[in-house]
């Protein structure tokens, strides 16, 4: 009798476990994805990055690449719970070239598409929650805030 209540107590527990960790991985991560587009077009290459808002949290951040407008973040190399600033990053060929006065080689210039405010100073927060996260994030930007790339 003593047994039998042992392992229906044990059952309990177990099935409550399953019940209860949803898409949560063993280490409390959680995916994230999503869409990055620039004035309608997505953007071709890029980098997403999720910072805690908080400075002092005691979890990191992720991150991910952004190709042809989509970005991924796997359980794996998820995100904890809580609330996060959101910088994104890109760069396009500007249709110009510079010239390298030491090798005489010219080079195409490339110049950032996402303005400060969306990355060094972003403006954008997001919550990641117990479950599969998606964020889709479509920019309307002047181009006179492209700004050119230099190394």
């Amino acid at each position: 009798m003593f047994n039998k209540k042992i392992n229906l107590a044990l059952l309990a527990v177990a099935v409550c476990c399953v019940f209860s960790s949803g898409c949560q991985s063993s280490d409390g991560k959680y995916p994230a994805s999503g869409t990055v587009r620039v004035n309608g077009e997505p953007v071709k290459e890029g980098a997403i990055s999720f910072v805690p808002v908080d400075s002092q949290a005691s979890y990191g951040g992720a991150g991910a690449s952004i190709i042809d407008g989509k970005y991924s973040i796997s359980k794996k190399d998820g995100l904890f719970p809580g609330e996060y600033k959101v910088q994104l990053f890109a760069t396009a060929d500007s249709g110009r070239v510079r010239n390298n006065p030491i090798s005489g080689e010219t080079s195409p210039i490339r110049m950032h598409i996402i303005p400060e405010r969306y990355n060094l100073q972003t403006t954008l927060t997001v919550t990641i929650e117990p479950k599969k996260n998606r964020f889709d994030y479509d920019l309307d930007i002047d181009e006179s805030e492209f700004k050119d790339f230099l190394f």
